[in-house]
């Protein structure tokens, strides 16, 4: 079993999905019940499940990103990077767990994984 570490990174671009949460909660009075929920499935099941099954997500690649943006592009090659300078060395796989309406962005390392972004499924990129 892989630890699975929280990034800061990961923690902020939660934080802004709980950000968005309580902007809309005036207009969908449930939203509070939502992000409950999100943080609930985070870390009573996928986390535990990323710590059995590293892999069980899908490959991401850069490539993968949307070519008629290469800012967007740019922007999420270099958080990569960023965070794990591992990645130049292709010493770690990055990979993209769907679940409902969000997609998590993670990296798997030989000893650990990293939580990167998270991202509802209708955003355009991770942030």
């Amino acid at each position: 079993m892989k630890p699975v570490v929280v990034t800061q990174a990961f923690r902020l671009a939660f934080q802004a999905q709980a950000d968005h949460f309580f902007a809309v909660q005036a207009l969908h009075p449930d939203a509070g019940t939502r992000l409950q929920k999100l943080a609930d499935d985070l870390f009573e099941r996928i986390i535990p499940l990323l710590e059995r099954n590293p892999d069980i997500g899908r490959l991401f690649q850069t490539s993968q990103l949307r070519e008629s943006n290469p800012c967007e592009q740019l922007q999420e090659a270099q958080l990569l990077e960023s965070l794990m300078p591992e990645l130049a060395r292709n010493a770690a796989v990055v990979r993209e767990y769907v679940d409902r309406q969000f997609l998590i962005l993670y990296v798997v390392t030989p000893a650990q994984t990293y939580l990167v972004s998270i991202k509802h499924h209708k955003q355009s990129q991770y942030g």
